[in-house]
């Protein structure tokens, strides 16, 4: 009994050490990283931070390798795992996903899935107020972060490039190679667009206009690539229309005033087409609220006071059809007044007539001119004296000054302005309204006298040709005076200096280079001494004027003052 009792407590003893000597487990190791990650739809490079728990000595945190193509680059430092990923676009894309694994002294630790998404858009895309060049478009995307692209092409042409979707991936790589690329962002759109898009040439063929959202290429910004299959919007333009009028020239064969119909007709009319009108400068003064009623042109025209027949050009158009130009001419009013003149030129100048005149009728109103004979039998009066009133009463820069009873001594200017030595000079009487001619115009022809102003330099010293006149002055310089004279001048003709702005002259104590005297008609200056051995030269212009006001000169000349070099 006894033996067994210290047997028992032998094996209890025994247990009890086993117990006492076990060791304690050592904790797992364990990695701290996330493991589902979305990536951007266009790719790029992405870092996860990890940390691993109770590291092993000598152990290192490796990646698997990847499955799919658009992961690649997967690599592990000591604090962060990287991986880049292709961008997830072009038509047919759809979101996509993939896992790698992560190992840590032979055992796995972790799954990191990776996902990524693509670009999600749909457009409608409709077309309106059609024209025979024009649409009015809008493009409405339910993602209003998505670019897209969007033209017009004939559907015939999109066909030939293998239809709609390989014609819009053609077009997006046009840009890579063309100037389109450069600012591309030009021709991108986001949100909603509505613009009118304009094709030239193009009407009865059908067309396709087409969107598709795009996205820049990360490898080459100058392209974009399709990302949505493109949607199309068929249509036509519309044919271009085409104008006609029953009668291109029109004649009112009275002197009253009225109403006139001109039927017109247009083929291929089309809606927002415009009928549209204009008058050449002087119809407006006698044609009114120009209309269309019911295919016809409608104008209103007023009474015709003058003794002459009155005309002017309608230009009609319609949208895109070819001008329609209308003859309209009113016949002239006959109540004319037998009106003469005693019409005397007594001086010709170059640039003005003193006329003496005497009309029949000294109680009525009348207009005194002058017209060069070459602008007589120009185009615009074609040598018709019945123009001339017409011209003078309804021109807007200049308005002839109506006169009564006889005049003597008359002045007409501007005869200068023509080299035209032969002039009409003329008079007609006109209405109370002074806006018509109520005479015939008589008119007399007279020669201009060439009594046009010039410079002569008398000095022997002064050698003058055709073109210049020049004094030529020694190395050492000095102080010279020299004449000029001006041939047919006026009474209150005047002279003006313009000095040179070179050294060669000096300056005197009034700071000018040249002392002017009117009154003795000289100039006198100083040239300064020549200490180069080339020679050099300055000019001194002069400038004529018939009076202290006028704003032109008459005539001009200059001085070339030569020196020799040393």
């Amino acid at each position: 009994m006894r033996r067994l009792t210290l047997i028992s407590v032998f094996v209890a003893s025994i247990a009890m050490l086993v117990i006492g000597c076990q060791q304690p487990e050592e904790p797992a190791t364990t990695i701290e990283v996330e493991q589902m990650v979305t990536v951007e739809v266009m790719g790029g490079t992405t870092q996860l931070d990890y940390s691993i728990s109770n590291p092993i000595a000598g152990a290192t945190l490796t990646a698997s390798d990847p499955t799919v193509e658009w992961l690649t680059e997967i690599a592990v430092s000591e604090s962060f795992i990287s991986f880049t990923t292709k961008p997830n676009v072009g038509v047919g894309a759809t979101e996509r996903q993939t896992s790698f694994s992560l190992n840590y002294n032979n055992k796995e630790l972790a799954t990191v899935t990776i996902k990524q998404q693509t670009m999600e858009c749909s457009f409608t895309l409709t077309g309106e107020n059609i024209t025979p060049e024009t649409i009015d478009v809008t493009v409405v995307p339910t993602n209003d972060q998505m670019s897209y692209l969007v033209s017009i092409a004939p559907k015939s042409f999109i066909e030939q490039n293998g239809g709609l979707e390989a014609y819009v991936l053609l077009e997006a790589e046009a840009y890579r190679n063309s100037f389109y690329g450069d600012v591309l962002d030009n021709y991108l759109y986001k949100g909603t667009l509505s613009q009118t898009m304009t094709i030239q040439g193009a009407p009865e063929e059908p067309m396709l206009l087409w969107v598709a959202g795009v996205v820049r290429d990360n490898d080459n910004p100058r392209t974009p690539i399709v990302a949505t299959a493109p949607v199309a919007y068929e249509f036509q333009f519309c044919p271009y229309p085409t104008l006609s009028l029953i009668n291109y020239s029109i004649h009112i064969d009275t002197t009253e005033g009225g109403t006139y119909r001109l039927k017109y007709n247009v083929d291929f009319p089309y809606e927002g087409g415009k009928m549209e009108f204009q008058l050449i400068e002087g119809g407006s003064s006698w044609i009114h609220n120009i209309r269309t009623e019911d295919r016809e042109i409608v104008f209103d025209y007023d009474a015709n006071p003058a003794p002459i027949e009155r005309s002017t050009e309608l230009y009609v158009t319609y949208s895109y059809a070819e001008v329609c130009i209308v003859n309209i001419s009113q016949v002239a009013n006959v109540e004319t007044k037998n009106i003469t003149f005693e019409l005397t030129a007594k001086e010709l100048h170059y640039d003005r007539v003193v006329v003496d005149c005497t009309p029949s009728d000294l109680e009525n109103k009348y207009v005194i001119g002058a017209i060069a004979k070459s602008d007589f039998e120009s185009s615009s009066h074609k040598s018709d004296p019945n123009n001339i009133p017409k011209f003078d009463l309804e021109s807007t820069y200049y308005r002839p000054v109506a006169v009564v009873g006889a005049q003597t001594d008359y002045l007409i200017e501007n005869t200068a302005y023509s080299y035209d030595t032969e002039w009409y000079i003329y008079a007609y009487a006109i209405n109370e309204v002074e806006d018509a001619a109520i005479s015939e115009v008589q008119m007399e022809l007279v020669t201009l006298v060439d009594d046009r102003p010039y410079f002569v330099w008398p000095e022997e010293n002064v050698v003058s040709t055709e073109y210049s006149n020049t004094l030529t002055v020694g190395v050492n310089g000095g102080t010279f005076t020299v004449k000029y004279e001006v041939e047919n001048s006026h009474p209150t003709g005047v002279v003006l200096i313009e000095e040179p702005y070179d050294d060669t002259l000096v300056k005197g104590s009034d700071g000018k280079r040249v002392i002017h005297n009117p009154e003795a008609r000289t100039i006198t200056f100083t040239v300064s001494k020549n200490t180069t051995k080339k020679e050099r030269s300055t000019f001194v212009y002069l400038k004529y004027f018939s009076s202290e006001s006028d704003s032109y000169s008459d005539a001009n000349s200059s001085l070339k003052i030569k020196q020799n070099g040393r």
